[in-house]
């Protein structure tokens, strides 16, 4: 008997001390969690001291012993007292009934070190010592039973007032207490009424059972316990039972092949396990738990629902049937989350009776405590140190019976929650419901973002649809108006255009024939200014010229003489005038022209010289060194003309916008201050009606550029064309 008993308080002794360091661990902030492991570690020490007496060879020894048993029993109530008032939320109101206990235990424990507790130690009912109690020894089984009766009747009182899951844990811990408690207090009948201490086995079923209502800080479904464990049972007895037959059967007659059979034993077993746990699986929730889900089961018909539409309605409604039809759950809110108004919003709701239509959040606190990405229990976060400030929060929860939160995340942001109230049945949400629902969490995310995208879509296409009817009519009256400007623009352009250029070429003509001297002889100086009016003047009739043609473009009224003409004549007639030009700046001006004759092209003349008179002028303007070389080729059914230069490149951001109006490439005014941007707007408008393109390469910012232009050999005549030889002013 001595040895079971040995064996029992070891057992206990490593279990408490084991459950007191783990328990400990798990939150070292929480209250609660401080005063169990208090528990766990004086009941272990308790138990190992009881052995240490109960097996010591020396009186001596045994009686140290027993000092340390006696101080560490009286507070194992005291603290398990504490530990309950936490539980039912009554420490704080509860402070006189606190000092009232720790003062009678502080009292006893420095009796118990008087010979008025206890005379010794001596042999008792087979154990080595065991203690041998004094006049006032009493006091302490007295004060141990009022202390656990105490706190019972308080776990009782708390059951009743409790619900949901509050209400299982106390009802775990207080069949915890019963079982432990019932045992522990028979270590006073050997020296009290000479009874053997026959609970002692008892005590470890209690510090295991809180320990794990601590560690979960929810209860573990007795349903899911009983299916667990009896499937398994099933599952190792189907395949034991017949293991030890058939070894029993082979040692028996053949004993010479007993290792084979064990080995081929030992790999049937393996095989049949799985068989048998999924057969014994099924069984157990088709005849003995119905009510229980089949998660797989579950996901896949709520993920074959959510592809099934984007409608957003339709969404709520799947999700919210499928967690009332798992988890029997009374109530089931869908909020979404409101970026302006800063509130949760309930779009969906099923059993609820009214209520508010969204909620504010609380300084933060689904930030803070919902963007965990996992379904929290209400009751879990509760009591959390982090989490008490939030007391309207939870005030509110509580109003609508809200026993878990699930947070619907995308990407790290909170786009909403799933509100579930407590079961039909009044059971818990266990481990397995929470990690279910953290997957339906995860999944339903998803699903809510994109019917939330497609029905923000839908709004914003009806809104748009208002809008556009709204803007067409205001368009179209601000596009009248905007018509009659532009054409006002064009007008008080082309004429401004016309009495500038005859002014500009009078002093173009006079300028020219003073530097002549067809006035006189100029000096030096006076021939370097008058050579500066005669180049600026030269820029104005060109910018004249351009803002012409861009007023003829921009009005349709660009004229266009198309004649069969040989393009290497017109470029070496132009290089040759820009011959000189180039040399003043000591450039080169190559125009390689072709070995043979190229087909004749179909163009207006005037208007492809100004196009390559200005590609040319461009390259010796923005050349400092080297020079220009000039190509024609026909390739591909049209001919192609290149100007390649050595100047001071484009930058890749700026080629995009080069033959746009106005456009210059960055830093270009540094070197040709008088450029104006519209000398490539008008190449690019002529090469294009002439059903060619035009563009411009370059390595980059001084690496030198290729201006090109392309015309179709087979080109249409443009309708605006006119037959007869042209006259008058284009």
């Amino acid at each position: 008997m001595l040895l079971l008993f040995s064996i029992s308080y070891i057992l206990t002794s490593f279990i408490s001390f084991f459950v007191g360091i783990y328990i400990l661990y798990k939150n070292r902030e929480s209250l609660l969690n401080k005063y169990w492991s208090l528990v766990s570690l004086s009941g272990g020490l308790w138990s190992l001291s009881l052995l240490m007496v109960a097996i010591s060879n020396r009186e001596k020894t045994a009686l140290i012993w027993q000092y340390i048993l006696d101080g560490t029993a009286i507070f194992i109530p005291i603290f398990f007292f504490n530990f309950v008032l936490i539980l039912i939320n009554e420490y704080q109101s509860r402070r006189f009934e606190r000092y009232v206990i720790w003062g009678g235990g502080i009292m006893i424990f420095f009796l118990s070190f008087t010979s008025l507790f206890k005379k010794g130690v001596a042999p008792l009912m087979g154990f080595n010592y065991w203690i041998q109690p004094g006049p006032l020894y009493f006091l302490f089984p007295l004060f141990f039973s009022s202390v656990v009766l105490f706190l019972i009747l308080f776990l009782i009182k708390g059951y009743k007032k409790s619900i949901g899951l509050k209400r299982n844990q106390i009802k775990f811990i207080l069949l915890s207490a019963i079982i432990g408690f019932s045992g522990g207090p028979t270590n006073f009948f050997p020296q009290l009424f000479n009874i053997y201490p026959f609970g002692n086995f008892l005590v470890v079923f209690y510090i295991v059972g809180v320990a794990y209502a601590i560690t979960r800080y929810r209860l573990m479904d007795i349903k899911v316990v009983l299916r667990k464990y009896s499937v398994y049972l099933a599952t190792l007895s189907s395949i034991l039972l017949p293991a030890f037959a058939l070894k029993y059967y082979v040692n028996l007659y053949f004993p010479r092949y007993s290792l084979i059979f064990d080995f081929l034993i030992l790999v049937a077993a393996v095989s049949a396990f799985p068989v048998f746990k999924n057969y014994y699986y099924r069984a157990a929730n088709k005849y003995f738990f119905s009510s229980l889900y089949d998660e797989r089961e579950v996901m896949a018909d709520l993920s074959e629902k959510l592809k099934s539409t984007l409608e957003a309605e339709k969404i709520f409604r799947y999700i919210s049937d499928t967690l009332v039809n798992s988890f029997h759950a009374k109530t089931v809110s869908v909020l979404i989350f409101n970026e302006k108004i800063r509130a949760y919003e309930v779009k969906y709701d099923f059993g609820h009776q009214g209520g508010e239509e969204s909620f504010t959040e609380e300084r933060g606190f689904f930030t803070k405590v919902i963007q965990q990405s996992r379904a929290i229990v209400v009751e879990e976060i509760k009591e959390q140190a982090e989490c008490r400030k939030y007391k309207h929060t939870f005030s509110m929860l509580e109003k609508y019976d809200i026993d878990v939160l699930i947070p619907l995340n995308v990407k790290d942001e909170i786009i909403g929650l799933l509100a579930l109230g407590p079961k039909e049945s009044g059971d818990m949400y266990n481990h397995d419901d929470l990690r279910v629902l953290g997957v339906i969490g995860a999944q339903a995310a998803i699903a809510v973002e994109n019917a939330l995208l497609f029905q923000e879509t839908k709004e914003f296409n009806v809104k748009l649809e208002k809008e556009i009817a709204l803007a067409t009519r205001d368009l179209r009256d601000a596009n009248a108006k905007l018509t009659k400007l532009d054409q006002a623009k064009s007008e008080f352009i082309s004429i401004a255009s016309h009495q500038l250029r005859t002014p500009l070429t009078v002093i173009k003509g006079y300028v020219s024939m003073i530097l002549e001297g067809s006035f006189g002889l100029v000096d030096e100086t006076k021939q370097g200014v008058l050579r500066k009016v005669y180049e600026s003047n030269e820029r104005l009739l060109k910018l004249v010229e351009n803002l012409l043609n861009i007023s003829r473009i921009e009005s349709g009224r660009m004229q266009y003489y198309f004649e069969k003409k040989q393009l290497e004549d017109i470029i070496a007639d132009i290089a040759a005038d820009l011959a000189g030009a180039a040399q003043n700046k000591g450039l080169f001006l190559n125009f390689l022209k072709p070995a043979g004759l190229l087909p004749a092209v179909f163009l207006d003349e005037e208007k492809i010289r100004q196009v390559i008179t200005n590609l040319i002028d461009n390259a010796v303007k923005y050349t400092k060194e080297g020079g220009i070389t000039i190509t024609l080729e026909a390739r591909g059914g049209e001919i192609a003309f290149c100007s390649a230069d050595t100047g001071v490149g484009i930058r890749p951001d700026d080629l995009p916008n080069l033959f746009r109006k106005f456009s210059r490439g960055t830093d270009m005014s540094l070197v040709n201050p008088g450029g104006t941007g519209l000398g490539l707007y008008v190449a690019r408008n002529i090469i294009e009606a002439h059903s060619g393109r035009i563009w411009a390469e370059s390595e980059g910012a001084g690496q030198g550029s290729r201006f090109c232009f392309t015309i179709p050999l087979k080109h249409a005549v443009p309708q605006q064309a006119p037959a007869a030889p042209r006259t008058g002013l284009k």
